[in-house]
């Protein structure tokens, strides 16, 4: 019943972040979502970090600006790192380098300068290493999770401001 609740969930986040983002939206919670449904059982967690990731949805589709694509993007990278059972920090390199390698991908094919492309990694590594090291600081309760979640994406979006 779980797994049919969370295969529900991708697939509505899949189709929502294509309709009110765009394709290179659902192409980040898709491929960050898949390994979610076999690495996260707590159905609760899953729920509560999109609804995170939907806040930054409506944020772009009420303001249109698609910069919030960033912390939309640090929030699945964090998501994954958090999950993935491996070590904690070759989770982090696995899981959220995989999606900052996705990102940067996009912004490329969208026609992004370098240097502004070198800003945003410097800002990801930043919003993910700093929260991620928190996270690690203490037990793995839900609570925490959201919190880093939470906390990466904050650091991403003033990150875009600065």
């Amino acid at each position: 019943m779980t797994a049919n609740i969370s295969l529900f969930l991708i697939i509505l986040s899949t189709v929502l972040s294509s309709q009110f983002g765009g394709r290179p939206w659902a192409l980040i919670a898709l491929s960050s979502l898949l390994p979610l449904q076999f690495l996260s059982p707590r159905i609760q967690t899953q729920i509560a970090s999109l609804l995170l990731s939907g806040l930054w949805l409506a944020a772009h589709q009420f303001t249109g600006d698609v910069r919030l694509f960033f912390p939309f993007t640090i929030h699945f990278a964090v998501q994954l790192a958090i999950f993935l059972p491996f070590s904690p920090w070759r989770s982090a390199t696995l899981g959220a380098g995989g999606v900052i390698l996705l990102f940067t991908c996009v912004r490329l094919l969208q026609g992004t300068s370098l240097i502004v492309l070198l800003v945003e990694l410097i800002v990801a590594a930043v919003a993910i290493s700093v929260p991620f090291a928190l996270y690690q600081a203490g037990p793995p309760t839900s609570l925490r999770r959201i919190s880093t979640l939470f906390l990466a994406t904050l650091l991403a979006y003033l990150g875009l401001i600065f």
